[in-house]
């Protein structure tokens, strides 16, 4: 790619019929300077491990954790034309379970933790907790997705993104910072074979 070096390697092992096993670890080096990066010959890397059980098909679980290590601007001495390089650390830590209640309701249930660390600052952390319901009664023209949502961050630093349902053509990561809730409604009405009503609340 541009500007950068390296090696990837990823794995997927299926331990049996219930347990999945998957991780990957990426090296790299920036031969030049990168973005928020003012220096050359600068290195870092990415790795991550997730095991996930489906027992069957009305139940899913799994845990995640990923660690990213890379060098980034001091925030320190801004006066200076070039900034000092420090490392940044980030750990991700997630725990998400679905559950398929029935043929009309399945629930989707996350919590998510992460912490921030660059150069000798203090450690920043942030957690999201999440609950989705889809429902889509059988033989209906209505379908709904709606999410609950609570998070607490440290900063804008240790922000956590998670993906959100939306109108059809369209998609949303927004992040979630400081602390507060969100919720959200997607609705659709299919009115004839070829032609749908959504809403977004």
């Amino acid at each position: 790619t541009m500007n950068e070096e390296g090696i990837f390697s990823g794995i997927k092992i299926k331990l049996n019929k219930r347990w999945t096993l998957s991780s990957y670890f990426d090296q790299f080096k920036f031969p030049w300077l990168a973005y928020q990066v003012s220096s050359t010959s600068t290195n870092g890397f990415d790795g991550f491990a997730q095991i996930q059980y489906k027992p069957n098909k009305k139940l899913m679980m799994y845990g995640r954790i990923r660690h990213r290590n890379k060098p980034y601007n001091t925030d320190e001495d801004l006066y200076r034309d070039i900034d000092n390089i420090v490392r940044l650390n980030q750990m991700y830590y997630r725990f998400n379970l679905i559950i398929k209640a029935s043929d009309v309701i399945s629930l989707k249930s996350r919590v998510e933790y992460k912490t921030y660390k660059r150069g000798d600052n203090e450690q920043e952390s942030g957690v999201l907790i999440s609950q989705d319901i889809n429902i889509k009664p059988m033989m209906s023209k209505f379908s709904f997705k709606a999410r609950f949502a609570l998070f607490d961050t440290d900063s804008y630093n240790s922000r956590i993104y998670s993906y959100e349902s939306d109108v059809l053509y369209y998609y949303r990561i927004p992040s979630y910072y400081n602390r507060g809730s969100r919720t959200y409604l997607v609705a659709r009405y299919n009115i004839k074979k070829g032609i749908d009503f959504w809403l977004r609340w």
